[in-house]
Formats: C-alpha cells, structure tokens, sequence
C-alpha cells in the first residue's frame, strides 16, 4: 500500500536538490533577511547582529521558484498514467499531514512564545487546510496556496482526459509570458505580485510549465521540440526579476544564476541517477527530499523565535543560528520519517473506501512525491 513515502528508485539528484532548495530558503531568512539586531528582538538599533549577509545568501529566496519547477517535473511524472481521483488522493496524502502537524507546532511555539490562542487559532485552523482558508500561520504557507491551485488543475485536466503534458507545460508558460505582457506593458514596471495572480498563477505558470516540459523530455524526447522550452526560459528569468524590483530589491545576476544551477540539476537529474544511485546515498536523499517539506514549513516563524529568545537571555544570534539551523533540520526529519507516515496510514484508511485507485507501476514508483 502507498502510503506516501516513495521507494528507493527515486531521483537522487531530485531529492537532493529539493533539500538544498529548502536549505537555500532558511539561509535567506536567517541571514539575508535577519541581519538586523531590531528583526531579532534584540534592541532598537538598527546594526548588524552578527549574523553575516551577502547577496547570495539574501538571494536564497529563489528556492521557492526552484521548488516549483521541481513540482511540474514529479507532477508530470506523477499525473502520466494516471485517474483524477487517485492523483488527488495522493496529493491529499502527501500534504496534509505535514501541513497540520508543522502548523500545530508552530502554534505551540507562538503561544509559549507569548502569543494569545485568540490570535492563533483561525490562522492554525486555515494552514492545517494547506493555507487554502484564512489567514495563514506562518508567510511560507502562501506556496500551499499555489501548489494546491496547481494540483487543481491537474486533477480537473485528468479528469475531463484533457491531460498531455507537452501542451500543458507550453500552455503554462505562455501564460506567464502573457501575464508578464500585461502587466509591462500597461505599466512598464513589475509592480508586486497580486493574490488574484497567484491564484490564476500567472506569475508561477513558467516554473511549472518548464518542470513539465524537462519531464517529458526525459520520458518521450521526440514528443517535445526545443521552440516549447522558449516560452518558459524567456518568462521566468524576467518573473525572477520582477519578484526582485516589485521588493524594492536591486536587480542582480544571483537569483538569476542560483535558479539557473536548479534547472541544470534538474534537466540532468535522469543521467545523474546512475552515479548518484549508490545505496547509502540514495537512503540519504530520499530520507532528505522527504525531510524537506516540514523543513520549509518550520523554519521561519520557528527558528525566528528560537533566535529571539536566545538574544532575550543573551546568547548571540550569530553563536545560535547554527543549532537553530541544525533542529531544523532535526524536526524535519522526524515528522517525515516518524510522524507524517502514521497520519498518512490513517488518512489512507479514510480515503481508500471511497476512492479506489487503479493504480499502475509508474504511478506507484512515484507516490508520495510532493
């Protein structure tokens, strides 16, 4: 029975990369964003705490955009093959679980962090729903948000057999070029990214077209031509940027070059396997891929007030951070080794009844994927 944890046969170089994205991630908010004393509670002046901050490591935000393409690529290795109905069970499956136990944790270390249960109670209720209802816990919740949509979409194309992956990853990224049209040419700036387009993902349409079409490419190469990438190689670069100015952000090559090291990962991923596939190590990144979830999900808010109260008693940010950093990392691999399996199990018993999957090898070597 799947559960939700995926065999040994995955992509190492995945998995691996879909850590060092989460990892990119937490380095940008505990460096690049937190290098001010008055962010970590210290005092009101605004020096640096000592916790260093360069471009690159403020440049770890990318990640996110690095974890979307990643989501087109297993979503369309996912979705080949399959039913509506047992795609949505085993996006249900590979969520949920960690969307509540993470959000329940964090609203454990809000309110000891002094926090009222008044103000916790709706945004803990609306992230346990994957952040699709009411404010959220934490700010990383809002890429729930547009994954979900995203799941949507597919599941209504297997649904209606509309599904073809080539169509849908060019489809996507003109989207995006159309949006990025739009909004340049009316007001010739990148003004910030509205809730409405992320929920039409608009601005996010080319990371997972281009996942899509790199997927397709490795399982059928004469079904995708190279003029199909063009549309989403020319939209994200540009999206990058604009996430970059629409922040008050000066444009630089770093986001640009991190992503770029991503997609290279990823569309080498297939020939990487072999080299990559030794026992040991593939254990490790699958053990990681999994971990990285809950890592993303608790690391902001969580490893924020874990740092403030060591400032609070007078321990550096700068000796902390990497401890912090290591409970993390720590956490995560507990909830998805130890905890996320148990719920999935149960949440499994809920759905199979109801949703009875005819399932076939390809769908089961890639179950639990996020």
């Amino acid at each position: 029975m799947q559960t939700g944890s995926r065999p040994r046969n995955c992509l190492v170089a995945i998995d691996l990369l879909r850590f060092g994205a989460a990892a990119m991630v937490m380095l940008c908010h505990y460096f690049g964003q937190w290098a001010l004393s008055v962010r970590l509670g210290v005092n009101g002046d605004p020096t640096l705490s000592g916790l260093p901050s360069n471009k690159w490591l403020h440049s770890g935000w990318v990640g996110v955009e690095i974890f979307f393409v990643i989501s087109g690529y297993v979503i369309a290795l996912s979705a080949t093959g399959s039913t509506a109905a047992d795609f949505a069970r085993r996006r249900l499956l590979r969520l949920w679980p960690g969307a509540l136990v993470c959000a329940t944790i964090t609203a454990l270390v809000l309110l000891a962090a002094g926090v009222p249960w008044a103000q916790l109670a709706l945004p803990h209720a609306g992230s346990a729903m994957l952040g699709l209802v009411g404010d959220d816990i934490d700010p990383v919740y809002w890429t729930l948000q547009v994954e979900c949509i995203f799941y949507a979409l597919v599941a209504i194309l297997l649904a209606t057999r509309r599904w073809n992956a080539a169509r849908v990853g060019v489809a996507l990224s003109f989207w995006s070029l159309a949006y990025l049209a739009w909004i340049l040419g009316s007001s010739g700036t990148a003004p910030a990214v509205t809730q409405l387009a992320e929920l039409l993902l608009a601005p996010f349409g080319a990371f997972f077209g281009m996942g899509i079409l790199i997927q397709q490419a490795h399982r059928d190469p004469t079904s995708v031509k190279a003029w199909m990438f063009i549309p989403s190689f020319v939209a994200a670069p540009v999206c990058i940027q604009g996430f970059v100015a629409a922040d008050g952000g000066v444009l630089s090559f770093e986001p640009l070059l991190l992503f770029g090291l991503g997609v290279a990962v990823i569309a080498l991923s297939a020939k990487l396997q072999r080299p990559l596939s030794s026992d040991r190590l593939s254990r490790c990144a699958v053990a990681l891929g999994l971990a990285t979830y809950p890592l993303y999900l608790l690391h902001q808010f969580v490893g924020e007030a874990m740092l403030i109260g060591a400032a609070r008693i007078g321990l550096s940010p700068a000796f902390m951070v990497g401890p912090v950093m290591l409970t993390m990392i720590a956490a995560a691999l507990f909830i998805a080794l130890r905890i996320e399996p148990v719920l999935r199990i149960r949440l499994d018993r809920l759905l199979r009844p109801r949703i009875r999957p005819a399932e076939t090898a390809a769908q089961a070597s890639v179950a639990g994927s996020p």
